[in-house]
């Protein structure tokens, strides 16, 4: 997750973001945040605890109801993987399965809308060199 910090207010020390003390309180910053543990969460823990209340906050309810189906095939697809191993091709792969097994018009392989344009819905995926045997 990317989060900002306002690491201080410009003068004549911190005069630019490439001055020599700037950066070293950016170094410092990013010490704190990359000595925190890593959590090693599931992709459907992600889209239920995470994903799906930001969605439901912030989409319209027709999308967000598109985004709660999505979610029933998560755990079917991924299984148990962790985040950190998902990569954004994985995505597409499964989005792609979805329209070719569950109707190509309710799911869009941006995953954002049933309605998405037919240059969005025809995108190919290269498979040629995707190991996880889930999006075969």
């Amino acid at each position: 997750m990317q989060r900002s910090y306002r690491l201080c207010d410009k003068d004549d020390k911190y005069h630019s973001r490439t001055c020599k003390a700037v950066k070293q309180k950016a170094a410092e910053q990013m010490e704190t945040v990359n000595a925190a543990p890593v959590t090693d969460q599931a992709v459907v823990t992600f889209w239920e605890k995470t994903y799906l209340p930001f969605a439901e906050e912030n989409l319209r309810a027709s999308t967000f109801i598109v985004q709660t189906d999505l979610g029933q095939h998560l755990s079917t697809h991924f299984g148990t993987m962790a985040l950190k191993e998902y990569k954004t091709h994985m995505g597409s792969l499964f989005l792609t399965s979805l329209g070719k097994n569950w109707g190509g018009a309710r799911y869009s392989t941006s995953g954002l809308s049933p309605h998405a344009s037919s240059a969005t819905q025809s995108t190919s995926v290269n498979t040629k060199h995707h190991q996880c045997q889930r999006c075969a």
